[in-house]
């Protein structure tokens, strides 16, 4: 049981640092790319290709990590992604790559980070199988991951004012690796598995099994649909033009930007507290509205582009968006079978952030074309209007 305690100890340690890296990855990039490029289209393509493989690998990533073991999934995909950021890192340094490269290191980091968090998972599985204090060994793992990706967002911003971007991402790669080292040490792999061990299936039957059962519930497709499109219009100007929005005005910069960020991330904490202790008769409703808080933070780029403010904004748009990811989990629970659980979210998933790539592929362009404030504006108001489209669809409001 000691031993099991210090290898728990280690995965959660090196969770932590793995979920620190991941906070401050598109961050410490977001400021590099613009360093180098000096254009928001370029930093769209770069965080678009980031955002595209963990999406493409979102729905298939548990099925990957299934086929081989776990731990080496775990270590594998740590080591990878330390090299691409400090590969990123350098290549920029010496001013040698060009967009297409970045945008390669990015895809390489999006990808490995997608297939990191079922692996972790798995291992922490099956090391908490074996202990007696599984569910304070839960919670401590949930913090770590939850924390880490809190405290990496903010510290990123804060680093790449007092160091610049390419050392925060030098720095961002070796945690990476060292979360790698902490991996091995939890889970010590022995050997490298053949194509085909572990829980193979029919992967593709598995796939389209959550299809299948969307297809067929007309409301949560509503829902779905409302929330890509809000996700994909809000992540798209908070990821791509609020860092050329910080850099260039006094009242955020660069270090305020990730602290920023991660007021999202605490006010969600906050609302998926609050979520249990909606009494409505119609939580799901409850919880749409509040996601009309999503919708701040665009109107404060627009029109009080301040730090003070935007930390507010966020914090009210996490409360909703907190709130909401429990009740939709819930509601997805209580409406589907055990069995057809992980196919109907890994789908909800998918769906859900189909639109971040080509919105942050065109929300530079868009805003070059159409002027800056204008298109936070417009974009606010959709981000609002998807809350009352959803509320006005019949079967949404009979949840």
């Amino acid at each position: 049981m000691p031993a099991v305690g210090r290898r728990l100890g280690c995965l959660t340690v090196g969770q932590a640092i793995n979920a620190l890296g991941s906070g401050g990855a598109p961050i410490a990039v977001a400021f590099a790319v613009l360093k180098a490029t000096d254009s928001a289209s370029a930093l769209g393509i770069v965080m678009a290709s980031r955002e595209l493989a963990a999406l493409l690998l979102s729905t298939a990533g548990g099925l990957v990590v299934a086929r081989f073991s776990a731990a080496w999934s775990l270590l594998l995909t740590n080591v990878i992604a330390g090299g691409a950021q400090i590969g990123f890192a350098l290549t920029a340094h010496h001013g040698v790559a060009s967009v297409p490269v970045f945008a390669g290191f990015a895809l390489v980091n999006g990808a490995m980070s997608s297939l990191a968090s079922p692996a972790a998972f798995s291992v922490f599985g099956q090391l908490a199988a074996a202990t007696s204090r599984r569910t304070r060994a839960t919670a401590l793992f949930r913090a770590a991951s939850t924390g880490g990706l809190l405290a990496g967002a903010a510290l990123a911003g804060l680093l790449v004012s007092l160091w610049g971007p390419y050392a925060v991402l030098l720095a961002d790669g070796a945690s990476y690796w060292l979360a790698a080292a902490l991996f091995f040490a939890s889970s010590r792999p022995s050997r490298f598995p053949r194509s085909g061990q572990g829980a193979t299936g029919n992967w593709r039957g598995q796939l389209t099994r959550g299809l299948s059962l969307l297809r067929s519930t007309p409301w949560a497709w509503r829902v779905i649909l409302a929330s890509a499109g809000a996700n994909g219009i809000s992540t798209a100007v908070l990821s791509v033009l609020g860092p050329v929005i910080a850099v260039t005005t006094p009242a955020i910069g660069s270090g305020a930007w990730g602290i920023v960020l991660a007021s999202s991330g605490l006010g969600a904490l906050v609302g998926a507290a609050l979520a249990p202790f909606l009494t409505t008769a119609n939580p799901l409703r409850a919880s749409l509205i509040a996601c009309l808080g999503e919708s701040l933070p665009l109107f404060c780029l627009a029109l009080f582009p301040n730090s003070v403010a935007l930390c507010l904004a966020q914090f009210v748009a996490g409360i909703g968006f907190g709130m909401f990811e429990v009740v939709w989990l819930t509601v997805l629970q209580e409406r589907f079978d055990e069995t057809d659980q992980s196919h109907v979210f890994g789908w909800d998933q998918f769906l859900s952030g189909a639109l971040l790539p080509p919105g942050q592929l065109l929300i530079a362009p868009a805003a070059h074309l159409l002027g800056l404030r204008p298109v936070l504006l417009a974009g606010a108001s959709l981000v609002a209007l998807s809350v009352p489209w959803t509320l006005s669809q019949p079967d949404v409001r009979r949840m």
